[in-house]
């Protein structure tokens, strides 16, 4: 079985943090999240976004 790193974290890691009880308050489990839509490049007058950055 060839999973990426998200779906390697949904199949593999979040069951057990769930039973470990790291779903309860305080804690809190979600899948990454982006942060920033990407850095504006500018080149030749043309527009583009960069890789937006994401946390774990």
């Amino acid at each position: 079985m060839s999973l990426n790193e998200a779906d390697t974290c949904r199949v593999l890691v979040t069951p057990r943090w769930r039973a470990a009880g790291w779903e309860d308050q305080p804690h809190l489990i979600a899948e990454q999240q982006t942060f920033t839509d990407g850095r504006v490049d500018i080149a030749a007058g043309k527009t583009r976004r960069g890789e937006r950055k994401r946390v774990d």
